[in-house]
């Protein structure tokens, strides 16, 4: 079986890496345009790296992992090379199955919106199918992906959209929570290496407590929080006027919001 990389950032190379670890005798071809990121991925699993776009067919799954912005030239390049057979398997965010379905030779597509954790096997994966797709495809595409994420099925495409700035985006925002927090232990006299451990640990620590107990975050921020204490000082700036829930919602609907512009485009 052959697998077709196209794009080989992060993102992509995340999910061929999960892929791999499963999949040992797959055959794995990668390209990218600039040819160093997908030379960087084949070493790295085993792969192959093409030259030319052209070499990576014929497929049975083809991984789009390119930039959104590069599908057009893709498509220009490769439509005529795409079976009904091909599975397509897209990471790209604001395209949809429809357009994939339109464009290339094939009904059978899979949205996958991974996040950057799958790369150390503590990612989530949300996905979306065409109708179309086989059962025993779709089955065994997610099979490779089990062991370095959690796997969660949106009901459909507009689910997927608009849950990404959650799923997908989420560690992008924790990570600038994070450094808000770095900096503020930086500015209180901290070492470099003592701040950035303390707020990972913070985090590591804070989703295993989320993870392993059986009560609502609510209860966990809670118990955390007694009357007149310092915790509550802090909670009460942020929820004043509610803006600290406001914010994150603007922030997540912005997410949402990007989506359908890419969409619509």
């Amino acid at each position: 079986m052959r697998l077709s990389v196209f794009g080989c950032g992060n993102m992509g190379s995340a999910v061929v890496r999960a892929i791999r670890e499963n999949e040992p005798a797959l055959e794995i071809l990668t390209y990218s345009p600039s040819g160093s990121s997908a030379q960087k991925l084949a070493k790295a699993v085993k792969g192959f790296q093409q030259g030319q776009i052209k070499s990576m067919f014929p497929c049975d799954v083809a991984l789009l992992a390119m930039k959104p912005q590069q599908l057009e030239t893709f498509i220009d390049q490769t439509a005529e090379l795409f079976t009904p057979q091909t599975v397509i398997v897209s990471l790209l965010a604001g395209v949809d199955i429809a357009t994939l379905q339109s464009k290339l030779n094939s009904d059978q597509v899979l949205r996958l919106m991974p996040n950057t954790p799958t790369l150390v096997g503590k990612g989530i994966i949300t996905y979306a199918a065409s109708s179309e797709m086989k059962r025993d495809s779709l089955s065994k595409i997610l099979s490779w992906l089990t062991s370095s994420a959690k796997i969660f099925k949106m009901k459909d495409e507009d689910q997927l959209n608009r849950t990404m700035g959650v799923s997908a985006s989420g560690p992008g925002l924790l990570f600038e929570l994070a450094l808000l927090f770095y900096k503020k232990l930086m500015a209180d006299g901290l070492t470099d290496k003592d701040a950035r451990l303390m707020v990972a640990e913070l985090f590591a620590g804070s989703g295993e407590l989320m993870l392993g107990s059986v009560e609502s975050f609510e209860e966990l921020r809670n118990n955390v929080t007694s009357k007149g204490g310092v915790t509550e000082a802090s909670l009460q700036v942020l929820s004043s006027n509610n803006q600290f829930a406001s914010l994150i919602d603007q922030a997540l609907e912005a997410n949402y919001r990007r989506s359908q512009e890419l969409l619509d485009k």
